[in-house]
């Protein structure tokens, strides 16, 4: 009995310095992307990202756009209060993590969502989703003035 409790102690503080590892690695993976983006090295960032070269388009103007944006987006701030959650794709036994983070202008605004997806199949330390960006084109815009053209947009998540 003692020996089954020893490795079971074993086998939980290995499965918790996985989970620590992988953590930190997506952490990295975010920082690195905010911070090419901080120093204009748009054309590293698809190389974070799973597959990038079928989407490195996409890729880059999201970059763009936050690059545009960031000082007004207080990227600097967000990184320090990041979150990993879990979830699952449309897979149920395919395990992934995300990162999320909402920046609202105003009160009367609709939030920027910016989001990075990590799936365990394909390694913790690349981004699956080419898409980070929700929302980007009616963040800085009133709802009011949304609702008189008709457009209200409907959350991805």
């Amino acid at each position: 009995m003692k020996y089954f409790i020893v490795v079971l102690i074993i086998f939980f503080l290995c499965s918790c310095e996985s989970r620590n590892k992988n953590d930190e690695k997506m952490k990295m993976v975010v920082k690195n992307y905010f911070s090419n983006i901080k120093k204009d090295s748009i054309e590293e960032i698809p190389k974070l990202f799973w597959e990038s070269e079928n989407f490195s388009g996409a890729i880059r103007s999201e970059a763009f756009f936050i690059n545009k944006h960031y000082d007004e987006l207080e990227i600097d701030d967000l990184v320090q209060q990041m979150k990993i959650k879990d979830t699952t794709s449309i897979i149920p036994s395919q395990k992934q993590k995300y990162i999320q983070f909402t920046i609202k202008k105003n009160e009367d605004n609709l939030p920027i969502i910016i989001t990075f997806i990590f799936d365990k199949m394909y390694g913790f330390d690349k981004i699956t989703s080419p898409n980070v960006l929700q929302n980007q084109m009616y963040w800085n815009k009133s709802l009011d003035s949304l609702r008189k053209k008709g457009i209200f947009p409907r959350p991805r998540y």
